[in-house]
């Protein structure tokens, strides 16, 4: 697919989003969803384009996006696919605060627990513990999950 087919070139700012200087942050998440799928000089693409998501036919077009996704957007969120083996298009993306979307990739490792699954800081959250106690205790000192989870503090094996 060409840069020109992705709406990349010979933009036609009709929109309004995308003044110089004034650019809109709806406008630059579409480039970004854009770029991680479908440019290899992206450090990103080996996670989105090169595990095959692309983007829906009508989202190459910024005002489709716009329209499906702009009532819903708010500052500080992150565009979020459902199914993260899915496309982007409107039925697998959703705005989620961006926090939370970073524990959402395919690179985040959950620990999963007594029937739950989260990430460590969650699981140190939620024990009242420290992260950093937490990953001493599973990669420096080699506990177990269960004994890195419930043992109490200044406990030792």
């Amino acid at each position: 697919m060409s840069a020109n087919q992705i709406g990349i070139k010979n933009h036609q700012y009709r929109h309004g989003y995308n003044r110089r200087g004034d650019r809109h942050p709806l406008y630059s998440i579409w480039g970004g969803m854009k770029y991680r799928c479908f440019f290899k000089d992206n450090p990103a693409w080996q996670y989105y384009g090169g595990r095959g998501i692309t983007v829906c036919n009508e989202w190459l077009n910024f005002e489709n996006f716009r329209n499906d996704m702009e009532d819903s957007y708010r500052p500080g969120l992150s565009l979020e696919r459902i199914d993260v083996n899915g496309n982007y298009c409107k039925d697998n993306c959703i705005w989620i605060p961006r926090k939370d979307q970073m524990k959402n990739t395919t690179r985040t490792k959950k620990y999963e627990y007594g029937g739950e699954s989260m990430l460590l800081s969650d699981w140190a959250i939620k024990l009242g513990f420290k992260r950093s106690t937490l990953s001493q205790r599973l990669y420096t000192y080699k506990w177990s999950l269960e004994d890195t989870l419930t043992r109490p503090i200044h406990s030792r094996i």
